[in-house]
């Protein structure tokens, strides 16, 4: 049972439908559509986390299977929520995966432009890596502002190390940001969000970088409650991202 409930409106939720014998319908997170089929004969369990739905055409749903009684199958739902139950008004097949696209550099683009490397080509992370070790809290991501250009990205509360190792290196293929978040905001940040059903908390990332560079965490939820918004704000400002499983429209 969750400690706090998502307000009442109209929500989007994607996953795996559980329709059990003398059981509510059940729209379970996280559930993503397995790579391999399941065997026919494997056992049809209920949701660790999920919603109560009613109004699922269990006929429709994308490979749906079914064993002494219970059906199970994926969907996409549109609906009212009333506080404890989302009550269909639209169902679809689930929407695929959507990539990550990374941002443009935040740093000004360089006399001459990023470095040139060939086509789709990576530059060496062994200097990057070092550096990492030597400084906890920073983080890294290669970009690609073209296809014939790349370099890296580095956040650290360490800029002026940073610089006076990496350039030399990567010259031209380096944008290095200040972090505005220390290794203790990231450490407060897990310590109030851990994963905890009765939260609504199952998931987490670290990444990928915003458009100024920042690193902030993402906890994936269930929905978004008034607890977790205080706990949210509560953090320093942008460091924590809600990514809802059922999303208000």
């Amino acid at each position: 049972m969750l400690s706090s409930r998502a307000a009442v409106g109209r929500y989007i939720v994607s996953g795996r439908v559980v329709a059990l014998p003398s059981r509510p319908v059940r729209v379970c997170v996280p559930e993503d559509i397995p790579a391999v089929e399941r065997p026919g004969d494997a056992p049809i369990v209920d949701c660790t986390l999920g919603v109560t739905a009613v109004g699922i055409d269990l006929r429709r749903l994308q490979y749906r299977r079914e064993l002494s009684g219970a059906v199970e199958g994926w969907a996409s739902v549109i609906g009212r929520w009333d506080g404890s139950t989302l009550h269909v008004e639209q169902q679809s097949d689930p929407a695929p995966p959507q990539w990550v696209v990374l941002p443009r550099p935040p740093c000004a683009r360089p006399a001459g432009g990023w470095l040139t490397v060939a086509e789709n080509g990576n530059l060496d992370s062994e200097a990057v890596s070092r550096f990492i070790d030597r400084h906890p809290g920073t983080r890294a991501a290669l970009l690609r502002p073209s296809p014939r250009e790349a370099l890296w990205l580095i956040t650290t509360t360490k800029v002026d190390e940073a610089e006076a190792a990496l350039s030399p290196v990567y010259g031209r293929g380096l944008c290095v940001i200040r972090s505005a978040y220390r290794v203790e905001d990231y450490d407060t940040a897990v310590k109030a969000f851990p994963f905890d059903a009765a939260l609504g908390i199952f998931g987490s990332s670290n990444g990928p970088p915003d458009a100024d560079g920042q690193w902030p965490i993402t906890f994936r939820v269930l929905y978004i409650t008034d607890e977790l918004l205080n706990r949210q704000h509560a953090m320093p400002a942008g460091l924590v991202r809600l990514e809802p499983a059922m999303r208000r429209l």
